[in-house]
Formats: structure tokens, sequence, C-alpha cells
């Protein structure tokens, strides 16, 4: 969700940050230039004339520069009231006429120029103001261009010209020197604005071409070591100035990274992290584990904090295949699935993230790297079933449906005991599919082994139908004896009587004690026997 105020915040860090920077460079730019104007560029020195004839000398030194030029401009001064000009006679127009000669240009620097100063005699009475202007040669240099600065001084003052008549009618010119003031020439306004422009601007310039190289360098620097192809720029803005929005960002579920940016995953924060609620995970900065997170939430990435590892929370259902070698030398193979997943605590998160294994050197990724899902099923239970479970059974006890059972929960209790102390999983459920085996040398074998089984079958139906035969023999002989035994009680009461006993009376008292002990016997007559012998009583009752 877009934050306006964050994102106002980031600007302005941004704005004050530049304008901080440029003030600071405009004041180390300006108070350079002044150092310099100050104590390596100082202004001329005039050396103004204090009369004429022997004291007509003028001239100036600059003691950083050489004077290359000088100047002496006059003009009349006009009669400062109206009575003067009244008064005064009617005259050709005033004509100042002074110059410079014998001039002598500076030798080398902090060498003065010299000049002799003369009033011509073609100028008119009256006072006169005289400038006299020197010139130094100095100049800027900026970046392939030179541009002139020149510093300037000059001698200000007035001359009485006086007009004396000679005897012979010509005139001679008399001047004196009044008024005299040396001074320093400032030049115009946009030539000081343009020089102190230039100046300034000169000055920032080292300061912004070693920032922006600086930045330059970090950038780069920041590429090359996590070997990005961009975003090194992104992460200092984000360093120094913060995030503007919740971007860049990661989004992991599922146990893995589904979206984010490849710089975050390589270098890491600063950036945000959308958690899921299927998955957690490890972070690392410095070279150290620094946090467990679990999901959902949504994290914040330090700098230089990365994911170290994503654990997924999901029950995981892994089926797969042991092969084995029973008690008795036979290979199988046994198909086991398991179903776990990764403890409720941020120990088993940890746990589960630190326990991986580097296997083989001549392995390839991703089979060279063994985490918790692949240390539990094909090093843990893969090794206790085959050395610790399988190997201790024959083959055909393997195949018995409470060995199986027995199996299924040996095998439960040593995952459940050791992968909750050493991988932070908790095993869920343990299910034994069936053995196979194969092979020419194995199918000999199943056939010698069903025929011996065959041949135990057979042996044994064998042994129950013989105990059947003597049972039913046994019963036969119980029932003659207990038909023997009843004729013999039968006849001892005839012979205790003493009488003569009808043939009809003996026979009905056989044919009932058959039909008692086939009763308590529970022997089987068939029906035409009973239908017989129920006739034989009636005729026999009918006679009597």
């Amino acid at each position: 969700m877009f934050n306006l105020g964050k994102y106002l915040r980031y600007n302005v860090r941004i704005l004050i940050a530049v304008l901080g920077i440029g003030l600071l460079l405009f004041g180390a730019s300006l108070a350079a230039v002044s150092i310099y104007a100050l104590h390596y560029n100082q202004r001329i020195i005039p050396i103004c004339p204090t009369g004429l004839d022997a004291n007509n000398l003028t001239g100036a030194i600059d003691p950083d520069g050489v004077i290359v030029d000088a100047l002496v401009t006059g003009h009349p001064i006009q009669p400062s009231t109206l009575a003067e000009v009244l008064s005064a006679p009617a005259e050709n127009e005033a004509v100042t006429s002074v110059t410079l000669l014998d001039i002598t240009p500076a030798a080398a620097v902090g060498r003065p120029l010299t000049a002799r100063f003369y009033v011509l005699e073609t100028t008119t009475a009256g006072v006169h103001a005289v400038t006299i202007t020197y010139a130094n040669n100095d100049r800027l240099k900026f970046f392939n261009r030179e541009v002139s600065i020149p510093q300037s001084a000059h001698c200000t003052f007035t001359v009485q010209v006086t007009k004396v008549a000679h005897p012979d009618g010509t005139f001679s010119t008399v001047a004196t020197l009044h008024n005299i003031r040396p001074s320093f020439l400032t030049p115009d306004m946009e030539v000081d604005v343009r020089q102190l422009m230039l100046n300034v601007a000169g000055g920032m310039v080292p300061g912004i071409v070693v920032i922006v190289t600086a930045l330059l360098l970090c950038t780069n620097l920041v590429n090359a070591f996590f070997g990005l192809e961009g975003g090194g720029w992104q992460f200092l803005k984000h360093r120094f100035f913060g995030r503007p929005g919740f971007s860049p960002y990661l989004i992991v579920g599922g146990g893995k990274i589904v979206m984010g940016v490849d710089s975050v995953k390589k270098r890491g924060g600063p950036a945000g992290i959308v958690l899921r609620q299927d998955s957690a995970i490890v972070l690392e900065s410095g070279g150290a584990l620094t946090r467990v997170i679990r999901g959902p939430g949504f994290p914040t990435l330090e700098p230089f904090e990365k994911i170290w590892d994503i654990i997924d929370l999901r029950p995981q259902w892994w089926p797969f295949k042991v092969s084995a070698v029973t008690r008795d030398g036979i290979p199988i193979t046994y198909e086991v699935a398991v179903k776990f997943q990764v403890g409720p605590t941020d120990a088993d998160i940890l746990s589960a993230a630190t326990c991986k294994w580097i296997r083989d050197a001549w392995r390839t990724e991703p089979d060279r790297l063994m985490d918790w899902s692949k240390r539990l099923i094909i090093g843990d239970t893969e090794g206790v079933m085959r050395n610790r479970i399988l190997a201790r059974y024959n083959l055909d006890e393997l195949l018995d449906v409470h060995v199986r059972q027995r199996i299924r929960q040996d095998l439960f209790e040593i995952l459940k005991a050791g992968a909750a102390q050493n991988l932070g999983i908790e095993i869920m459920e343990v299910v034994l599919q069936d053995a196979t085996f194969q092979g020419q040398v194995l199918d000999e074998w199943a056939k010698t082994w069903k025929m011996q089984r065959d041949l135990e079958v057979a042996k044994i139906e064998a042994d129950e139908r013989l105990q059947e035969i003597k049972l039913v023999e046994r019963a036969r002989s119980q029932v003659r004896q207990e038909m023997l035994n009843g004729a013999v009680k039968t006849l001892n009461a005839m012979t205790k009587r003493r009488k003569n006993v009808p043939i009809d009376y003996v026979l009905l008292s056989f044919i009932d004690m058959v039909e008692d002990i086939a009763a308590a016997q529970k022997v089987f007559i068939p029906e035409d026997n009973l239908v017989k012998l129920e006739n034989i009583k009636k005729d026999l009752s009918a006679t009597h």
C-alpha cells in the first residue's frame, strides 16, 4: 500500500542532503575564493606624482602580478558659480593636454612600472582634473578557458595651469599639482559578479567531482561484490535515506521465494518481505544468523541482512523405496511412506535450517545438498529401515502381517525420537507398502520357496486328515463299545429274571438301545435305516 507520508519524508531527506552538501561546497568554495582574493590577489599599489619637473615620476607596483599598462586622462573643471562665469573673459574652448612619457614596464612580478607625468603647452589656463590609471594582467583559468580579471588602481589630482606672458609676447605654462589621492580602482559590478561566480563555481567543481566519483565507486563496488547487474545506486539511496515505501520486497511462500528483486536476494536489505503462513525464514547478516521469523507477517530486512534459509511449514508426505538384504541373504525393496513436518517452535525451525549436510564432492546440485527433509528420509529413515530393522528378519517373516505392524511401530518410534532431537521435525505417520524383489535368481528362489511352502501346506493338510480319520475311528469304536455295553446290560437284566423272554421283546429292546446310543453319541443314522427300524417296531407291537 502506498504511504504518501513516508514517500514525502524520503524525498525531503534527499532534498535536505543535496542542499546541505551544496551549501557545504558553496561555503568551502567561497572561503577559498576569499582567502585567495585576500592573500593571493593583492591590490595594486599606485605611486602618484608629487609635482612637476624633478618630482613628476609616477608608477605602480603589483605584489603578486605585473603592471602592464598606464593611462592618463584629464578634463577642465568648470567655474563653480554663475558670477565667475559671467565675469570670466571670453576665451576659446578649454583644453587639457597631459601625457605620460618615459614609460618603463615592470620587469617581473612585484616590480614597479614607472613613467613621467607632463602637462603640455596646449593645456589652457585653469583647473584640470587628471586621473592616471594602472592595470595588471591577472587572468583566471576555468577548465580550458581563460578569463581576464584585471585589477586597477589610479591616482587622482587636480592641475592648476597658469599662463605667464613674456616681454617678447610669448607665453609659458606653469602647472602645480593639488589634492593628490592614490586609490584602488574597483572593477565594475558586472565584472565583479562574473569573477565571483566563476571563482566560486570553479571551487565547487572539485568537491562535486569527488562526491560523484565516490558514489559511482561505491555503486560499482556493491554491484561487483554481490554480482549484480544493477541496483547499487538504489541500495545507497535506501541505505542512507530509508525506503520511500515497502518496495523493494520479496514474497516468500511454499518454502521458496515466489517473487522478488534479484538484488535483494543476493545482497539483502534494506527491503521488505511478504511472508506467508506456510513458511518460515532464517536471516543472516555479516556471516552470523540473526533472526528466525515464522509466517504470516511483513518483516523488514536491515541493511545487508538477507535470507539464509526458507523452511516449509506444511506437512510433507514422502514415499520412497528402501533397498535392503534380509537376514537370510535375500535382496528386497521395501516401499515406505513418511508424513512429517517441522516443529512448532523457533528452535525447531533453527534446527531444521542448520542441520544441512554436504554429501560426496562428485555429486551435483541439488543432490549433493542434504537438507532437513532429505536427512530424515535418505539419512535416518533409509538407514534405520535397512540396517536396524529389515536386516533382523527373514523374508518369510517380513510377509507376516504382525511382523509388518511391529516394523512400522519400531520405525515410527525410532524416527520420532531422533528427528525431534536432531532435526526439529515431528513424525506424524509411517506407512509400509508391499515388499518387492526382482531378477532371475530371485524368481527361481521364489519358485523354490513357493514349492516348499506348498509342501508344508500339503503336509499340514495330510496331518489334519489323519487326525480326522483317527477321530472318526475312535468315535466308531466308542459307539460299538456303547452298543456292546448296552446289549450286555439288557441280556444281564433278562438273565436275572430267569423267565422265558419272547424274541419280539428282545428285538424291541435292542432297537431302543440302538436309538438311545445314536442320540446320546450324536451318531448319524441314515433315514432309510431309521424307517426300517420304525417299521420293525410297528410289526412287533402289532403281534402283541
